[in-house]
């Protein structure tokens, strides 16, 4: 079995290349489970704070996998259903990994490989890289995505997306939300890097985690449900060791790392 994904560590930063070059980083079958089993890694070491999703070669990752695409046309309802739900898994273990998670994006990021980029924190791309779900194109539906998407972007960016099937560059997916930062080409994991170091030192894993968890969880809440969760969460976070520590640091004006 060869190696699709590797994890690197520096510290509290840990990074999860996708390393199929040549199958341009699809989303195959051994790729998902590659990468669950080191999302289930990342995700239970307590020496962590930020996961950096990263890929190599010219491709972030181009989506499904043409050979596993054709070999979908031969599968039943049951199958192709148990096919999805396993893209599915990866992409909330992803979601909702107890970390601070950046996707440093490079080159295409297309149909899945667009909505696995998306379920990060924050997305930095380079000024070449291209988002898009062109799936329409080729008469398939991009339905996961689509769902993972609302979380980001404003339903009519989703629609326009989804349904022209059009590929957009990197500023245009910053003026839609999609994209946080747009740096210049070659200095992207640079900046990338030196932007997840800040996040160990300047801010409390504790608090992040709950405030991810708050925005996730309040987002289709109605608005009395949500202020209640959000009072319930306000006064957890309050007995909390990190409270503590950063409360009290604040008062005496005195210098605080994380790390």
């Amino acid at each position: 079995m060869s190696q699709l994904v590797r994890l690197e560590r520096s510290g509290a930063i840990v990074e999860m290349v996708l390393c199929h070059e040549e199958k341009r980083n699809a989303l195959g079958p051994e790729m998902l489970t590659q990468m669950s089993k080191a999302l289930d890694e990342v995700g239970a070491s307590a020496d962590t704070k930020v996961l950096i999703l990263r890929s190599e070669g010219t491709v972030f990752s181009a989506g499904a996998d043409l050979q596993h695409m054709k070999n979908l046309s031969q599968f039943d309802y049951d199958q192709n259903l148990e096919d999805s739900h396993n893209m599915r898994v990866v992409f909330d273990k992803l979601l909702f990994m107890q970390k601070i998670v950046i996707s440093a994006v490079a080159g295409p990021a297309l149909a899945g490989g667009c909505g696995l980029a998306n379920l990060a924190d924050f997305v930095w791309a380079s000024e070449s890289a291209t988002f898009g779900f062109p799936e329409v194109k080729i008469g398939f539906v991009p339905a996961l995505v689509s769902v993972y998407l609302r979380k980001r972007i404003r339903g009519s960016a989703i629609r326009e997306l989804t349904l022209s099937g059009e590929v957009i560059c990197a500023a245009e997916a910053k003026e839609i939300g999609m994209v946080n930062k747009v740096v210049s080409d070659g200095a992207l994991l640079t900046e990338v890097r030196a932007y997840a170091q800040h996040l160990v030192e300047n801010v409390s894993l504790q608090a992040a985690i709950m405030t991810k968890s708050l925005l996730l969880d309040t987002h289709s809440m109605q608005r009395g449900d949500a202020l209640d969760y959000a009072e319930d969460v306000n006064a957890r976070s309050r007995e909390t060791e990190d409270w503590e520590k950063g409360i009290s640091a604040f008062l005496n004006k005195e210098p605080l790392k994380w790390n």
